[in-house]
């Protein structure tokens, strides 16, 4: 069967592909995944690219993963899925310069000991570092993406035009406040927020299977194999805070 659907996961700062490891093998098999890796673990950085073709394009994003794509080509997209993400990371803090001032910790500690600062930083996301975490960190990429992190701000025009954007978020995230993906909500006629109302930032690992699910029913093309109905009903925990 050829593939007409093409499907690209991005994941956030201080992971890596190994985010989607749960996902592909629920795929249906005329959906074509594309696995960004940034180069966290590696010695080499990897731009975010689409391949040239005028298949139906998908992008799931996490976090700072939306970050990463270039202006240009939002205008591939047919359907994006952002997790956890935001439009400027200090937009929703209630102190500005306490905020900027906690990602210029990051950066010193980054320098420092990059090590304690990535095991913080999945604690603070729920979960446990992985062993081949410290195997070989990219420090110059990871210190380059936090000043990413900081500055970078996401034009709401070349978000508009996209026909369908699912907005999932976790009501107990601590790395980026709900408060991003309901102002996105707000902002984006097309969109649609669902949120986990136990989860932290990450979604994609620690509550992948809910993820999917929502995705599964909420877009018009369907991604991934027919779902199980008591799977489902066992991972339903959602909030749908507003519709398009």
């Amino acid at each position: 069967m050829l593939a007409n659907i093409e499907l690209y996961f991005v994941h956030g700062w201080g992971y890596d592909a190994s985010v989607w490891d749960k996902w592909l093998p629920q795929l249906r098999p005329d959906v074509t995944p594309y696995i960004f890796n940034r180069g966290y673990f590696k010695a080499n950085k990897q731009n975010f690219t689409f391949n040239i073709s005028a298949r139906f394009k998908v992008v799931i994003a996490h976090s700072l993963g939306l970050h990463y794509i270039r202006p240009i080509d939002f205008s591939q997209i047919h359907m994006l899925v952002l997790i956890s993400s935001f439009r400027q990371f200090h937009e929703h803090s209630q102190n500005y310069k306490y905020s900027q001032k906690q990602v210029a910790l990051m950066k010193q500690r980054l320098i420092i000991d990059p090590e304690t600062l990535l095991a913080d930083f999945y604690s603070n996301c729920g979960q446990r570092s992985k062993a081949n975490e410290t195997t070989l960190i990219n420090r110059q990429l990871l210190y380059d993406d936090l000043i990413l992190l900081d500055t970078n701000e996401i034009d709401l025009d070349v978000l508009k035009p996209i026909p369908q954007i699912l907005l999932l978020h976790g009501g107990y995230d601590g790395v980026v406040d709900i408060k991003h993906s309901k102002r996105l909500n707000e902002q984006l006629p097309n969109s649609q927020l669902f949120r986990h109302r136990r989860a932290g930032h990450a979604l994609p690992s620690i509550n992948s299977q809910w993820c999917i699910n929502t995705i599964q029913k909420q877009l018009s093309k369907k991604l991934f194999i027919d779902l199980n109905p008591i799977a489902c009903s066992k991972n339903e925990d959602k909030d749908v805070i507003r519709s398009a």
